[in-house]
């Protein structure tokens, strides 16, 4: 699915920037970055993840990434680096995820947001995560 969405998108991104140019070309490409950030972040937080369905999200964020770099929209990008860090928790062995949860890059992401993704880890209870608030 994920190389779906990227193809459609650099499609889309195309036609946009064939009628809009400048300020609003930004406007454009910040309103549609978010709107894919919200929406994958939403369809992430419906599952759980094992270490392979982890690896599978990070790349799939990772083909994100790249395809939102290409807009040259930095809110947008950091947005992404965000979301890539998030996914990380996934797969972050439990003794360093304290570490990996106080990343510069999830320095501006709501704890309660880092908190939510830890809980999506399939060794959650198993590993007595929930004993510590991240």
């Amino acid at each position: 699915a994920c190389s779906i969405v990227v193809k459609f998108l650099n499609q889309v991104v195309d036609r946009i920037k064939d009628g809009v140019d400048g300020g609003n070309l930004s406007s454009v490409l910040n309103e549609l970055g978010d709107r894919l950030y919200n929406t994958i972040l939403t369809h992430t937080r419906f599952f759980s993840y094992n270490t392979t369905g982890a690896m599978l999200l990070l790349c799939d964020i990772n083909e994100y990434k790249k395809c939102v770099n290409g807009w040259g929209v930095k809110e947008t990008f950091k947005k992404f680096d965000a979301l890539h860090a998030l996914a990380n928790l996934l797969v972050v062995v439990p003794d360093n995820l304290p570490k990996a949860c106080s990343s510069q890059l999830l320095a501006s992401v709501d704890k309660q947001l880092v908190n939510s993704f830890v809980q999506l880890r399939h060794d959650y209870k198993s590993a007595k995560l929930y004993q510590t608030n991240y």
